[in-house]
């Protein structure tokens, strides 16, 4: 939970006594003072559950897009949850059958939709939603939408700059707040636009021992590590370089196991072959990393067609 800080700040005034400095207390405390409706002042990815012994209720609920999994079933023996499916798989209440319907959106979509799960019976909590179990019946409800204002909302007075200086403090602010760690932080470094962001504000925000996981290929056409050398360089940044020689086909069965579904994005190979090096190879945990981050404002293919976009994202590198 990213804004623990805050959040602590504003219920002990409030009268609440914490005993750690734990942000895990914040939760709870949270919950005292607004009931379910605490989620919305949380910033943060998780995926919790939170037993009310007063009201005999039991609260699922999961981060904003979904960055943390959160599965269940519901059986007449009651409801079962886990953050993976073979969780639930070794509890005995859920057998692992194949979910058809399921199957059919892999092929047609490479990738499972809304909440159900290759697992006929288990069933994921889908992003900002909640879930309350209670004298064994469940209620559902959603916390958080992506929802954008309509075209004719917006501050049609905002320039170009204004667009560029707002998207830079929204970053900024982001950055600061992932800094916030009990064990030292590092950053997945590219040499793409998106991750030369992310490691810039966070050397402007102070983070000036942060070491640099850069990944080097051997295909040339493929290898960004020196670019992310030269991006380090002008950082100041340690780099610790990662040679990935490892042949897909060695890694997909740890892939599909700890996805525990199929899962058509083929980025995972790599990514989680990073992520295991990074953590064998320095004590630190990696925790600023950017994937597909590059879209926010535009893809790179169209930012050659949008000039006054690509103006936008040149300013925030530059400045």
């Amino acid at each position: 939970i990213y804004n623990h800080v805050e959040l602590r700040a504003e219920l002990e005034a409030a009268g609440h006594r914490f005993r750690t400095a734990s942000d895990v207390e914040v939760i709870v405390h949270l919950y005292e003072e607004h009931g379910t409706a605490f989620l919305a002042r949380l910033r943060g990815m998780f995926a919790l559950a939170l037993w009310d012994a007063r009201r005999r209720r039991l609260l699922l609920a999961r981060d904003r897009l979904g960055i943390k999994p959160l599965h269940y079933a519901i059986t007449p023996d009651g409801l079962h949850f886990g953050s993976e499916q073979k969780a639930l798989f070794a509890s005995g209440a859920v057998a692992p059958q194949p979910d058809v319907q399921a199957l059919g959106q892999v092929f047609s979509h490479a990738r499972i939709i809304g909440a159900r799960t290759f697992a006929a019976g288990v069933r994921r909590l889908l992003p900002g939603h909640w879930l309350a179990w209670s004298d064994g019946r469940a209620e559902t409800g959603q916390w958080w939408d992506a929802g954008f204002p309509s075209r004719h909302d917006y501050d049609r007075r905002a320039t170009a700059d204004d667009w560029a200086a707002g998207l830079r403090d929204k970053l900024a602010e982001s950055v600061r707040l992932h800094l916030r760690s009990d064990v030292p932080v590092g950053v997945f470094l590219s040499g793409g636009i998106d991750s030369g962001l992310v490691a810039s504000h966070a050397v402007r925000a102070g983070a000036r021992d942060l070491l640099a996981f850069v990944v080097e290929v051997e295909d040339p056409a493929l290898n960004e590590a020196p670019l992310a050398r030269e991006t380090a360089a002008r950082l100041g940044l340690e780099v610790e370089t990662i040679p990935l020689r490892v042949a897909p086909e060695e890694v997909i069965a740890r892939v599909a196991t700890a996805y525990g579904q199929p899962f058509g994005d083929s980025s995972a190979i790599p990514s989680m072959l990073v992520s295991a090096a990074a953590v064998q190879r320095s004590p630190c945990a990696p925790s600023l990393a950017c994937r597909s981050s590059s879209s926010a404002p535009v893809s790179y293919t169209h930012l050659r067609a949008h000039e006054t976009v690509l103006d936008l994202v040149c300013r925030l590198l530059l400045e």
